[in-house]
Order: structure tokens, then C-alpha cells, then sequence
């Protein structure tokens, strides 16, 4: 993610200052670095960490809250929400949100349990989904899109995640081809799995040219 990248890199600048201060100052009869320079670099030195502290501070309070709210409405889904719904749309709808609150928890802490926990409830939604649903529901689409990014990121399956997502945009197509009228939310869906899996298609052919 990038703002891991941005500390990562903060870090190492802030180690690479460190030492060539230290280096200066155990050498002083190398005058390599004047000395508005050497005081510059102990400056630098001083707001880079103070900088990656403030950071890092602000970064863990935001963990924190995605991780409280995150158990907080998995224990709604599981107590209250899923209990009670009826429709097999209530019902794919909540477990596809468990799936993404385990999701957003992985992003955190990264899990071995929470990803197959996270693989499972997408699975269940899915395969529900293709039983009871409309081959164009919005849910439905919205469930193979999540389901098929979780295999790409975080299973290293992405060969079928591509593959779940091309058969859902072909699904959707065929359900709606006769159709004069078609909601804008599922034809918003179907152009966004149609440039997904050209993209993917295009990535593919620029590395085997490579």
C-alpha cells in the first residue's frame, strides 16, 4: 500500500541522515560537509523523526477505529442483521459485508486465519448468489468484483479470479442483452468488469511480449 511505501522510505531517509552525522562527528578533522550543512542535516534529522512519529501516531489511531468498528458491525451482522433477513438477497448481501469487514481487518494485521475466514464468506456469498440470483443483480456483480479482488490480492489465485470475473460480465450480459431498460447501477457494473478483465487481458499480452 502506498502510505507503507512513504515510511518505508521516510525511514530509510532518516537512517541515511543519522549516520552521516554520526560519521561526521567522530571524524571532525574531515571537512568534507561544512558546517551550515552538518547543522542543516541534525535539523533534518530532528523533524524527520518527528515526522515519522506524528505519522506512525496517526496511523495507529486510524487502525484502531477501522478494527473497532469493523468487529463492531461483524458482532451486528452475526447477532442482528443476518439472523433475521429473509430474502436471499438480505441474506448474500450481509455475508459479502462480513467478508468486507474481515477484509478491512486484514488490511491492518494481515492474518492467516482472517484470510481464510475472509475466503470462505466470499465463497458462501458467492456460490448463493449464483443459486438464488438474478444473473445481473447488482449484489450479485458486486459479490464476484469483491470476491475476485480478494483471490487476486490476497490469495495469489489470479488466474481465477480474472476467470469468476469474466463469467460474471458475460452472465450479465446475456441476462440483459433483450432489455430496453436496464438500471444504471448494473450497466455502471457491467462496463467496470468489462474494463477490469481488458485491463488484465492487456497486462497479460505486455508481459508476454516482455
Amino acid at each position: 500500500m502506498r502510505w507503507r511505501i512513504e515510511i518505508f522510505n521516510s525511514f530509510f531517509r532518516s537512517e541515511i541522515i543519522h549516520y552521516t552525522v554520526k560519521f561526521i562527528n567522530k571524524e571532525p578533522s574531515i571537512n568534507l560537509v561544512p558546517f551550515i550543512i552538518k547543522d542543516e542535516i541534525k535539523h533534518c534529522i530532528g523533524e524527520e523523526y518527528l515526522a515519522r512519529g506524528t505519522i506512525q501516531q496517526r496511523l495507529n489511531g486510524v487502525a484502531r477505529s477501522i478494527e473497532e468498528i469493523s468487529w463492531s458491525l461483524i458482532k451486528l451482522i452475526d447477532t442482528l442483521l443476518y439472523p433475521k433477513a429473509i430474502l436471499d438477497e438480505e441474506k448474500v448481501f450481509y455475508i459479502k459485508l462480513k467478508a468486507d469487514f474481515y477484509r478491512y481487518l486484514i488490511e491492518v494485521e494481515p492474518d492467516t486465519n482472517a484470510i481464510e475466514v475472509t475466503l470462505d464468506l466470499y465463497s458462501k456469498a458467492y456460490t448463493l448468489a449464483c443459486d438464488n440470483l438474478w444473473k445481473a443483480d447488482p449484489i450479485r456483480l458486486a459479490v464476484a468484483l469483491n470476491y475476485s479482488i480478494f483471490l487476486r490480492d490476497y490469495c495469489d489465485q489470479h488466474d481465477r479470479g480474472i476467470s469468476l470475473i469474466r463469467d460474471a460480465h458475460e452472465n450479465a450480459l446475456d441476462a440483459t442483452i433483450s432489455m430496453a431498460n436496464i438500471d444504471k447501477e448494473i450497466l455502471d457494473l457491467i462496463d467496470l468488469f468489462k474494463a477490469y478483465v481488458e485491463d488484465k487481458a492487456n497486462n497479460n499480452m505486455n508481459s508476454t511480449r516482455k
